[in-house]
């Protein structure tokens, strides 16, 4: 289906437009960035909202320092408690993260897709983080779908991933995604102080960096996996390892999506269980549906214009995934010559968007391609024989 890929490359390099366009309006328009740049370059240093010193030495290199610094304002209110709504959002938009982050790393670990533009993920991740997640996810998406064999490949050996590999993107993601996520997190100053959840938020920034340097230390050092007997072969085995993946991911977005769900209902529907304050602050639209972008539209703090930029990034940078693995699970299908029922397909798409969020479908879609591959390499093995 080569015209489904060209559609789908086009479809993404629209949407990294349309993630620019956003990303670059709001930057000029909302006001966000006077705010920053004022505190940060004139004053009085201190954390939006607070009275608490703003941090701005973290390695001694000046340029360094000043990226940190702004980034830490920017993403302060967001994790500081004082704005419920975006902190909601974000909670969501970190499992989301992680379970799609998770997905990634693992296709680069293909055999297939080794050594190519795509497979070095924390260059692709340190853009992200400085650049826009709804710029530079659809174009790394992009190039994924001009250079990788797995487009079009029925070759089992191209999905492959060695099972020390696989088994540690658990603790790569742990180690160097979430436990940072919750660090930032943790409540100032009555946990930890304002200073410490500075820096804890500078060194989340680099978590693709720390993701794809323990990806390529564990592998080394975990307990060996694999296991050596006669009964499954070291492609069965493989393929074990990275169902039990795929179950981790969707179990991680499946938590992050079915806990969001349920506080904005019981917000919705029962609003007395909630202190005065926090009334209203989980609304749907509230938490989810981000202001217009207009000349017109100021923000009136350096959080809301952070929350609004968060909701454009989420909603460009998913919706490019689940183009991207529908469009992959639909060419291998569409190869293969499968015959499952498409609306059974798209029943089991609906319920994996509904209880796991866009990236957990996205995980279910390349589950699914793998599963039809796996299929295909078997019976190809019975004929065979």
């Amino acid at each position: 289906m080569p015209s489904l890929i060209n559609t789908a490359r086009f479809g993404l390099l629209l949407f990294s437009a349309a993630g620019f366009y956003a990303t670059w309006y709001m930057f000029m328009n909302n006001g966000s960035v006077e705010h920053m740049t004022h505190i940060r370059d004139v004053g009085p240093r201190q954390l939006p909202g607070t009275k608490e010193p703003l941090k701005t030495v973290y390695t001694r290199i000046s340029a360094v320092d000043y990226q940190l610094t702004v980034l830490t304002t920017f993403f302060w209110e967001q994790v500081d408690g004082s704005n419920p709504s975006a902190s909601l959002f974000c909670f969501h938009f970190a499992t989301q993260a992680a379970c799609g982050w998770g997905l990634l790393l693992l296709e680069t670990l293909r055999y297939g897709n080794r050594c190519r533009i795509i497979s070095f993920l924390g260059v692709w991740g340190f853009l992200v983080q400085n650049a826009a997640y709804a710029v530079i996810l659809p174009i790394y998406l992009t190039l994924h779908l001009w250079t990788s064999p797995l487009t079009s490949s029925k070759r089992l050996s191209h999905y492959l991933v060695d099972t020390p590999n696989t088994a540690a993107v658990f603790g790569s993601m742990i180690l160097g995604y979430v436990l940072p996520s919750i660090a930032m997190s943790l409540p100032a100053p009555s946990v930890i102080g304002f200073d410490q959840k500075q820096l804890y938020i500078a060194i989340w920034q680099l978590f693709p960096v720390w993701v794809s340097l323990l990806q390529a230390i564990l592998p080394h050092v975990l307990p060996n996996l694999e296991e050596q007997h006669f009964a499954i072969s070291p492609a069965q085995q493989a393929f074990n390892t990275m169902r039990v993946l795929y179950i981790g991911l969707l179990t991680f977005a499946g938590i992050g999506q079915i806990s969001t769900a349920s506080l904005l209902l019981v917000s919705k529907f029962f609003p007395g269980l909630f202190a005065p304050e926090f009334r209203g602050a989980f609304n749907p639209a509230k938490v989810f549906l981000p202001v217009s972008i207009s000349p017109s539209t100021r923000m009136p703090s350096i959080g809301a214009g952070a929350h609004q930029l968060l909701q454009y990034d989420e909603f460009i940078g998913s919706a490019a995934m689940v183009l991207w693995c529908t469009v992959l699970f639909a060419n291998t299908y569409q190869i293969l010559k499968c015959r499952q029922s498409v609306a059974s397909l798209l029943a089991q798409g609906t319920a994996a968007m509904l209880l796991t969020g866009p990236l957990g479908y996205a995980t279910a879609c390349i589950w699914a391609r793998d599963e039809l591959v796996i299929a295909e390499a078997g019976q190809d093995a019975k004929k065979v024989n």
